[in-house]
């Protein structure tokens, strides 16, 4: 790429970037089928950071609403803030100016202003409620033929990404005030976007065996239905259709018929009310982390943890609203005759409603 395009670049910036292009193994990145970052620090340059995307295979689509996610960011943790994009066929390349939401959410616990982060995961739990009735609405427009607002959705869905919770949890202060506790065992989730995968693979072979639903047919809902949980960005219909085969066909492989497959969902039923019981258990008989912690200092614990856990939700969930949107515009790219490969966000917008305003939303 032609780092010359970002003129704010300096030439130690311009150095560090193209090292990281010439260090980075396309091949590892293209395996992992996600927006594969390298976050670039600048020395002597507090405040600016670099962040280098290999996407040679990701959609304009895509691309373009980055711009919009890193406008979302900066309104809702630093408006002071300003970040620059540029890509080419390869890379995407952004150079962000301000605090990370990490440093504003940290700055906000060191002076014990708790209230702020209740505010601020309040509103993104408002922004995913809005954000998943704007999806649900585009997609009985288009079922049913009619005029797509879908600039609407397209705003809904870049504020919710844009609260970023799992990238504005504090580790640094975590790390400082508590090393004698592993904060991964405080980034648990309810959802699993693999977990579901699988268990809609098995639901489409329990209605295989029933007679509900043909192979066929439920390969077909499969791909319209759960496929689009496993990647960050478009993928063809074949695509799905061919990772659906390959779900179903393993599910009705591994289970030949009705009575084993009920067998194991009865075994994992019982084992997941074992294992509750035994957490209850152990949380009675364990040690508490807050004995290891000073009493000065349970109020904070209490609130990293909370924070924690709500930010892998958030994190699993805005992935999977995120990857369901790209899907649908891809359906609605082809019901328009537009390729959806190359077109970009804003010939796909042109003639839709212009988008809710997020811009003046109190902080």
């Amino acid at each position: 790429m032609s780092v010359l395009q970002l003129r704010s670049l300096t030439s130690v910036e311009r150095d560090a970037v193209a090292a990281a292009q010439k260090a980075a193994d396309h091949k590892a990145l293209l395996a992992i089928k996600h927006m594969a970052e390298r976050h670039i620090e600048i020395e002597g340059k507090a405040g600016t950071a670099l962040w280098l995307f290999y996407l040679p295979d990701f959609t304009h689509l895509f691309k373009d609403w980055y711009s919009q996610y890193i406008e979302q960011v900066r309104a809702i943790y630093d408006t002071t803030a300003s970040g620059e994009i540029v890509f080419d066929r390869e890379y995407l390349l952004l150079k962000y100016r301000g605090r990370r939401p990490r440093n504003v959410v940290g700055a906000w616990l060191r002076d014990g202003s708790y209230h702020v982060l209740e505010q601020l995961t309040a509103r993104a739990s408002e922004a995913e409620t809005v954000c998943n009735a704007e999806i649900s609405r585009v997609e009985a427009l288009h079922r049913r033929q009619c005029e797509l607002p879908l600039a609407d959705m397209v705003a809904a869905v870049s504020h919710f990404a844009g609260f970023g919770l799992d990238h504005a949890f504090p580790f640094e202060l975590f790390s400082q005030r508590f090393p004698q506790i592993n904060s991964t065992e405080l980034f648990t989730s309810p959802i699993s976007s693999w977990d579901l995968l699988y268990q809609r693979a098995l639901d489409a072979a329990e209605q295989v065996f029933v007679n509900e639903r043909s192979y066929g047919e439920a390969v077909r809902s499969y791909a319209d239905h759960t496929s689009y949980l496993r990647w960050g960005d478009i993928c063809s219909r074949e695509d799905d259709i061919s990772y659906a085969r390959m779900m179903v066909s393993h599910a009705l492989q591994t289970f030949p018929n009705f009575a084993s497959l009920w067998r194991y969902r009865q075994e994992q039923r019982d084992a997941r009310r074992i294992s509750r019981a035994s957490q209850c258990h152990a949380v009675r008989t364990s040690v508490s982390p807050l004995r290891k912690i000073e009493r000065g200092d349970h109020r904070l614990f209490r609130e990293l943890s909370r924070f924690a856990a709500i930010s892998q939700r958030y994190n699993e969930m805005r992935r999977i609203l995120f990857t369901r949107t790209l899907r649908l515009l891809r359906d609605v790219c082809e019901t328009y005759e537009q390729d959806w490969r190359t077109t970009s966000l804003a010939e796909l917008t042109r003639t839709t409603a212009s988008p809710k305003s997020f811009a003046n939303e109190r902080r």
